[in-house]
């Protein structure tokens, strides 16, 4: 700006879009695809790379397409910038179905974790992760549906002292 001080009106709003939205957008979504959780060792290079382009692309767009209709008002800076939008919008949908993959459902847990009814059914294979012979405890609070299959020790309230004879007994 301290070359063309006339050019601040134009390139502020630019600049500061780059600032927020490209910024955060990039750091929300790079940030996002290293920390989630990717179930079974999942790679989404696919995506990433997509997303990234995409991001990238609108975002250098941007920079020349929106100064540029600032300062002449024609029609085709005008398309720039508004493909500019259309690449964002595409990156956040990519983002959107990439991140979408990586969520699953206790249900889909479960079902991964069992073996296939007919196994079971001929005895091939233990009623899922938790045999019989499992040291795993669930909780009585539990609710029976969130409990996994098969035979599972459950901790009850007769295995603990109650409150009140804890409080007689001076604990």
């Amino acid at each position: 700006m301290a070359v063309r001080p006339g050019l601040a009106g134009v390139l502020a709003p630019t600049h500061g879009h780059l600032g927020t939205v490209g910024f955060m957008l990039s750091m929300v979504m790079g940030v996002a695809f290293w920390m989630m959780p990717r179930p079974g060792g999942m790679r989404q290079t696919g995506y990433e790379a997509v997303t990234f382009a995409l991001l990238q692309a609108g975002m250098a767009a941007r920079v020349v397409g929106e100064p540029w209709w600032r300062l002449t008002g024609d029609p085709m800076p005008h398309a720039l910038f508004a493909v500019s939008g259309a690449l964002t919008f595409a990156a956040t949908v990519s983002f959107a179905l990439a991140m979408s993959r990586r969520f699953v459902t206790v249900e889909a847990i479960r079902a991964a974790a069992r073996p296939p009814r007919h196994a079971r059914a001929a005895g091939l294979a233990p009623d899922g992760p938790y045999s019989a012979t499992s040291m795993t405890f669930v909780p009585a609070s539990v609710s029976p549906s969130l409990r996994p299959s098969g035979s599972v020790k459950t901790r009850t309230s007769s295995m603990m002292p109650s409150t009140a004879a804890a409080i007689s007994a001076g604990m």
